[in-house]
């Protein structure tokens, strides 16, 4: 077990600035990391924090951080779009990988609804070492410039439609990934439908290797504190179990 630091930063995205907070082991030896992205409307990321604290005793840096028009970032919500949270993504990248104690080789993702799409898009232009896709929504390529408020109000539709992968940007980016994936489904979730799903795993053609799991009884919201347990405690053993520098050489 290693003692853990928090550290709270502003990260600079143009004009303005994200919220985040990087929490890891006090070592001087190169340790795996993982950046967490939030859903869209996330109304708190400590549950984020908290993780990422048992994950630094067991020598993993975090980088857990507000997209722009949430907590504590800049940015009005109604008018932020996917391609500022893009750019937001990115820079947290960036500003994790600079950390000293980082293995630049071992960034893994975690995503949750929204925050899947967009760490999908962030595996076409950064080295990304596996995902973790947590109920993976999926927005249509038009409108990637436009407030992201407008284009949750017409998905649902879309959601359960089959999408081929070359018909839609983030399954694109996520044909050609081949790092490790795993994928958690709620089976009662009803904005992350069966198709979708389905639409995700069938994209997952390059990868190393590809799990989903399908929680049962398990809502969008995780809105059961049981349900929250038993998610976190399997996406966590599996993030453990891939920052072993071993691991990914065994399968």
């Amino acid at each position: 077990m290693y003692p853990v630091l928090f550290k709270n930063q502003k990260i600079r995205v143009g004009n303005a600035q994200i919220d985040a907070t990087v929490i890891g082991p006090r070592t001087r030896r190169l340790c795996p990391a993982v950046i967490f992205i939030h859903g869209w409307r996330s109304k708190s990321i400590q549950h984020y924090r908290d993780r990422a604290a048992d994950l630094a005793e067991q020598g993993i840096v975090s980088l857990v951080f507000s997209l722009r028009g949430h907590g504590e970032s800049d940015g009005d919500q109604k008018k932020v779009t996917r391609a500022d949270h893009l750019k937001d993504v990115l820079a947290a990248y960036n500003f994790l990988q600079e950390d000293p104690r980082v293995d630049k080789s071992r960034i893994g993702v975690f995503g949750t609804s929204y925050g899947c799409y967009l760490a999908m898009l962030l595996s076409k232009y950064k080295k990304v070492s596996w995902l973790i896709l947590r109920a993976p929504a999926l927005y249509r390529d038009s409108g990637f410039n436009l407030p992201t408020d407008r284009a949750v109000k017409a998905l649902r539709g879309y959601r359960r439609q089959k999408v081929n992968a070359g018909r839609n940007l983030a399954l694109s980016t996520l044909r050609d990934f081949s790092g490790d994936v795993l994928v958690v489904a709620g089976e009662a979730d009803e904005d992350v439908p069966q198709r979708t799903i389905m639409n995700v795993l069938e994209a997952c053609q390059a990868a190393h290797s590809v799990e989903c799991v399908v929680v049962r009884g398990v809502d969008h919201q995780l809105s059961e504190q049981v349900w929250r347990n038993q998610v976190n405690e399997l996406t966590d053993r599996w993030i453990i179990e891939r920052s072993n520098p071993n691991t990914r050489k065994a399968r």
